[in-house]
């Protein structure tokens, strides 16, 4: 017999939901949603006329009555943990509740909601304020870390002129006018890391180093993390003040130091032994305190560095490999004090509580013998995992704390971008004189006062000639022999005419004038600055005498911030028929032969007295590629790795981009931010591609 023709279907009635009361705007369940159905006698037909859909009531249920039951039952287990944790973590936890709402943040903010982003800004959270937003990104507490720092669009417009690092940060703010950036945890770390760098405490206790324990006192002395980052800094800036003035035409000693990782090593070694070191490099008979007797420890450093030179294997010397170069230094006694370096190949660094410290931020691996304290901060990773963000929140910090920045916002746009080209016919690199110009009025316009206050070194100035090529630095462009294709680099220079060789005459007589000869005595760097803009024919070779100043003067912190810098180790965009012979470069110039980028390309934030360098790669342009430092003859080990925002910042990300009008979603999505971000791994141009793809947009 049919269902419907039973007598029993004929007077069934589905129970709505009239056991379900409402309470204060809350749902509040007083009887089992799922009951048996009753009969109603005066219900007559074969089907019931007000009959609900079940499906539908489902719906209700789960988008109206459970979310309110579940939230009653958070709210009560908030409640009782509350009175037994500290302020600090209650906060923390309060902000982590908050945020994980931004799942129901499903409909298009008004724009009231995006004006005035410091308190008025509130999330689509019912009834609570979502506190995304930090005011001060000078003093950032442990809890903060996630929030987004807002600034004027003026002010970004000040510091990043003509162009910003990173592609999506870079988008967004031309998409919504909003200028705001993230904290990571890798720019926090990098922010302590710059203060430490900076560190000058006002006298160092090694007067205590007494007795036959002096070894156990100066470890001691060096767990404090600043006083290590201090010592390490001293010792750094005298050392190579003797390279500068006595090696800097030293080969080997270029190839060797091109990046920071044996100079680096070598420091940290000497900072080791400074036990045995102390009374050489501290005279108690002078009025003058431990880090003003710089004249005893580069007196030191000339005999330590003389003997460093003849060790050395021209050969086998390799700038990413410290534990290769102590092997071939061993022992070296100088004032009778001798220094095992032999002893340190595989050996920790620094202090077990720095080595603690940075585990996870330096990616501190036994496997690539490098365990050390790096002058260069390298980070490196996949497309949209934050690394031009880190370079950002660092240029920013820096700027807000007076510093003097420096960036170079795209590697890729000095390799790439379509630049007039003038080649140096006497040292062979190429300038980018409109490039040159552009980096000039940015770097002016973001701190001219700073400009102003740092005077000219006339000692260090007119060294750079007009490519700037430095009069006591190693040929730029070698003669180098090619034994697989068997030729000399520069023998094309056989095959030039007689009217390629008179045009060459021409222009090196005209090139042979320098920047010094044209302003021969600036007062401060802006003077430069400004020629180098209005003349753009000396601008490459003002941007090398500025960075000879900056980076050799105390007056003023400074840090470098260079983005893209894994493609200064690629052949560039520009062709060139010299180029033609070399199989690696298939007739492209290659950045190191380009004079702007030769001016930042090296890993060389040792040879900044009062300052430091951060780095990042950039991976986007290039299709399913992997750069790690180990790719350019530098230890994985020396850099940091990133790999996206975690699940607690992603939601804050989402948060932001939803209120600002960036992401437009319905109230009906199906996809959570946990599965989002599970798909995303917190990567921000797989979740902007995402959002593209999946019509969120």
């Amino acid at each position: 017999m049919r269902l419907v023709t039973s007598d029993i279907f004929k007077n069934l009635k589905i129970r709505t939901l009239n056991k379900s009361q409402s309470e204060e705007g809350k749902y509040k369940q007083v009887a089992p949603f799922t009951t048996l159905p009753f009969t109603s006698p005066e219900e007559k037909g074969i089907l019931a006329p007000k009959r609900v859909n079940q499906v539908e009531l489902f719906k209700k249920y789960t988008y109206q009555i459970l979310p309110s039951l579940e939230k009653n039952v958070e709210h009560e287990l908030l409640g009782k943990i509350f009175d037994k944790v500290s302020p600090l973590l209650r906060e923390s936890i309060t902000q982590t509740y908050l945020r994980k709402q931004v799942e129901q943040l499903a409909i298009t903010p008004s724009e009231e909601s995006i004006q005035g982003i410091d308190d008025k800004v509130r999330s689509q959270t019912p009834g609570e304020k979502s506190k995304i937003f930090l005011n001060d990104i000078t003093n950032v507490q442990a809890t903060q870390v996630g929030l987004f720092v807002q600034f004027k669009f003026e002010e970004f417009q000040k510091i990043f002129k003509h162009k910003s690092p990173g592609d999506f940060l870079r988008n967004h703010i031309k998409n919504t006018r909003n200028f705001s950036v993230q904290l990571t945890y890798e720019g926090i770390n990098a922010f302590d890391y710059l203060d430490k760098s900076f560190y000058r405490p006002e006298i160092i206790q090694l007067l205590e180093l007494e007795g036959e324990n002096q070894q156990e006192q100066l470890d001691i002395l060096l767990s404090d993390e600043k006083i290590f980052s201090f010592l390490f800094n001293l010792l750094k800036n005298d050392f190579y003040e003797v390279i500068r003035q006595d090696y800097r035409k030293d080969e080997v000693f270029e190839r060797i130091f091109a990046t920071g990782v044996c100079f680096d090593a070598i420091i940290s070694v000497l900072v080791q032994e400074l036990a045995q070191l102390y009374d050489i490099f501290y005279n108690p008979s002078l009025e003058d305190k431990f880090e003003d007797q710089s004249q005893l420890r580069r007196d030191f450093f000339k005999q330590l560095i003389q003997q460093i030179r003849i060790s050395l294997d021209e050969q086998e010397a390799n700038p990413s490999m410290p534990d290769l170069i102590f092997k071939q230094l061993k022992k070296i006694k100088v004032d009778q004090v001798e220094i095992d370096f032999e002893k340190y190949v595989g050996a920790r660094l620094i202090p077990q509580s720095l080595a603690d410290r940075f585990d996870v931020f330096i990616q501190l691996q036994k496997q690539q013998n490098y365990q050390g304290y790096a002058s260069t901060l390298v980070f490196y990773g996949d497309s949209g995992s934050t690394k031009s963000g880190i370079l950002m929140q660092s240029a920013l910090y820096a700027h807000k704390m007076g510093y003097l920045t420096v960036v170079v916002p795209s590697g890729y746009d000095l390799t790439h971008k379509e630049n007039t080209l003038v080649r140096h016919h006497e040292s062979g690199l190429y300038m980018q004189p409109e490039a040159a110009v552009k980096w000039l009025e940015q770097f002016r316009e973001s701190q001219p006062e700073l400009l102003e206050q740092i005077p000219v070194n006339l000692q260090l100035y007119g060294k750079y000639n007009f490519s700037g090529q430095h009069d006591n630095e190693p040929e730029a462009v070698k003669n180098i022999y090619d034994p697989r294709r068997k030729y000399f680099f520069k023998e094309f220079e056989k095959f030039y005419t007689d009217e390629e060789n008179d045009f060459i005459r021409d222009e090196n007589e005209r090139m042979k004038y320098r920047l010094s000869h044209r302003l021969q005595e600036p007062k401060n760097i802006l003077e430069i600055v400004e020629y180098g803009i209005k003349n753009p024919q000396y601008s490459t070779n003002a941007i090398y005498e500025i960075l000879e100043q900056v980076y050799n003067q105390t007056q003023v912190k400074v840090l470098v911030v260079v983005d893209g810098f894994n493609w200064f180790y690629r052949p560039s965009g520009y062709p060139s028929f010299r180029y033609e012979s070399n199989k690696d470069l298939r007739g492209h110039i290659p950045p190191y032969h380009l004079s702007l980028c030769r001016a930042f390309m090296h890993l060389d934030g040792y040879k900044i007295k009062n300052g430091y360098k951060i780095m990042a790669s950039s991976v986007e342009r290039l299709h399913q590629h992997v750069f790690e430092p180990k790719h350019i003859h530098v230890p994985n080990s020396y850099g940091i790795l990133c790999k996206g925002l975690p699940l607690d910042h992603f939601r804050i990300f989402a948060s932001y981009i939803i209120q600002t009008g960036y992401w437009k979603t319905d109230m009906r999505q199906q996809l959570t931010l946990e599965q989002f971000w599970m798909e995303t791994q917190g990567n921000l141009v797989t979740m902007r591609n995402a959002i593209q793809i999946s019509g969120r947009q």
